[in-house]
């Protein structure tokens, strides 16, 4: 018999529609040293605004999403871990 794992326990983080793009670079800013203080490295995932597509994205150096309903899914179990 087969057991189904469980997806493991989420949060929702989703970024507020720009004004412009000064603001939605701030916007990243802040939501990028909140994932720092929540455990994410500097290596890590981050939030960036693509101007040229006006989305925001999220990735590192390895690759990133185009965010289309602005935000984006974090492990719960990871981020809200003992430290």
């Amino acid at each position: 018999m087969t057991s189904k794992k469980h997806p493991p326990n989420r949060v929702w983080i989703e970024l507020e529609k720009p004004r412009d793009d000064a603001h939605a670079e701030e916007i990243c800013k802040q939501a990028n040293n909140m994932l720092l203080r929540l455990g994410e490295g500097p290596l890590h995932s981050k939030f960036i605004w693509a101007p040229e597509k006006k989305r925001y994205l999220f990735g590192n150096n390895t690759g990133y999403s185009v965010l289309t309903d602005n935000g984006e899914w974090f492990n719960l179990e990871y981020m809200g871990r003992n430290v």
